[in-house]
């Protein structure tokens, strides 16, 4: 049999193609800026409360359509291929729970979650061979799956 297994890490299409389907702005009095630099460029420094953030979402189907564009470019990439999955992580990742100095992700901004991903991730189950992790993440169980076949497998 030819070519190897490729394991996918799918959290990262699913949030960068969420993320490009969706414009960002920055307003401060009306003003509109694409970045937040832009904003001081032209403004100064400005409290954080004076400013509005705006997300303006394309199409669901744009975020989808990446998404696809995404995957395939990956596995011509990693051609030939004997076989793929994908993975995302799911629920009640055991790393938030061992975290006692810091929250895990803490420096994450929740409120900044693309529009989409949620979404995208329900159309990657139902499109593409995929698992969704319990209790860890998916770039846990690609390092698991690895070491099975270390020879045969890439990691994407």
């Amino acid at each position: 049999m030819t070519g190897k297994t490729i394991l996918l890490d799918l959290d990262i299409v699913a949030v960068s193609s969420s993320a490009a389907a969706e414009k960002r702005f920055y307003s401060v009095n009306g003003q509109r800026f694409k970045t937040k630099k832009e904003m001081k460029a032209v403004l100064g420094v400005v409290p954080e409360e004076e400013i509005e953030r705006i997300v303006e979402p394309e199409p669901l189907s744009h975020a989808r359509q990446m998404a696809r564009v995404l995957v395939q470019s990956i596995l011509d990439a990693c051609a030939p291929l004997r076989d793929y999955r994908g993975y995302l992580s799911g629920p009640d990742n055991f790393r938030y729970k061992i975290a006692t100095l810091k929250p895990y992700k803490g420096n994450r901004d929740r409120s900044e979650e693309p529009t989409w991903r949620k979404d995208v991730e329900e159309w990657l189950l139902k499109e593409y061979p995929v698992e969704r992790t319990q209790g860890y993440e998916a770039d846990d169980r690609l390092a698991v799956e690895f070491t099975k076949d270390t020879k045969n497998t890439i990691l994407a």
